[in-house]
């Protein structure tokens, strides 16, 4: 099967759809998972998750209140989200294809590999998303990190994005760093907005995985440090690695 794949002209319709057509939907996965940042998923692996249930639906039909888990199947509803919210420069949204591509790479990653999910999603009252975070476990420079891809929520939905940031370091501290292994989080932030937030709030960060420990002694502080500066659809974006370093007591 050929690794080259037009996304462009094939990703026409809504995920649910695609959902119905598991042959087409199978098909690119098979080829394009690969593309996926950070990530090294083999077809042998998709192949499994899928006669595992990837392609399952049931679990997107019934759209629960508050934080969940978020899965490809919520494609739809998140690229509605991000183009809400993105009004100011629509350049900034990634296409459907990205989203798909990132979301069900990592409902193969929990499914085949038995990571961590690390990707959620928040509905308000109504059943509405209004908010998301996108995250994952990968390799960059050879060694092993937590990759955010996204972290948004609509401007009236504020105190979600706190919410939905607090559950994702509330499963970091308990799937890694209770369990003694201190990986990176690496994010591309968007220079006047999240970037802003994280940095200045690092330390309440670390008190929420910190408070999530059962062993005190496995407390943490963050360390940032600032990669590459990018300019993405005329805004600023920075590589940033928020490093857990365990506090040394005197």
């Amino acid at each position: 099967m050929s690794l080259v794949y037009d996304y462009e002209t094939e990703l026409k319709i809504g995920i649910m759809e695609n959902l119905k057509n598991r042959d087409s939907l199978q098909d690119r996965l098979l080829n394009g998972l690969f593309r996926v940042p950070f990530l090294c998923l083999t077809k042998e692996e998709v192949t499994k998750a899928i006669d595992m249930g990837l392609l399952d639906s049931e679990k997107c039909i019934i759209k629960k209140i508050g934080i969940q888990e978020s899965y490809g199947c919520n494609t739809t509803d998140i690229v509605a989200l991000e183009k809400e919210i993105y009004t100011d420069n629509p350049d900034l949204c990634k296409p459907e294809w990205k989203h798909e591509l990132i979301l069900f790479a990592c409902d193969v990653l929990s499914i085949a590999r038995g990571y961590p999910k690390l990707s959620f999603l928040h509905r308000d009252n109504s059943g509405k998303l209004d908010g998301y975070i996108t995250a994952y476990e990968g390799v960059r420079n050879s060694k092993r990190i937590i990759y955010i891809t996204d972290w948004m929520t609509t401007k009236d939905s504020k105190s979600v994005g706190g919410r939905l940031m607090v559950h994702f370091l509330t499963v970091y501290a308990k799937e890694y760093i209770s369990k003694g292994i201190l990986l990176p989080i690496f994010a591309n932030a968007r220079a006047n907005t999240s970037r802003e937030i994280v940095i200045s709030n690092l330390d309440l960060l670390a008190n929420i995985v910190n408070r999530n420990l059962s062993d005190k002694n496995k407390a943490i502080y963050f360390k940032v440090n600032y990669n590459q500066k990018r300019l993405e659809a005329g805004e600023v974006f920075y590589d940033t690695v928020f490093a857990p370093c365990h506090v040394i007591k005197s």
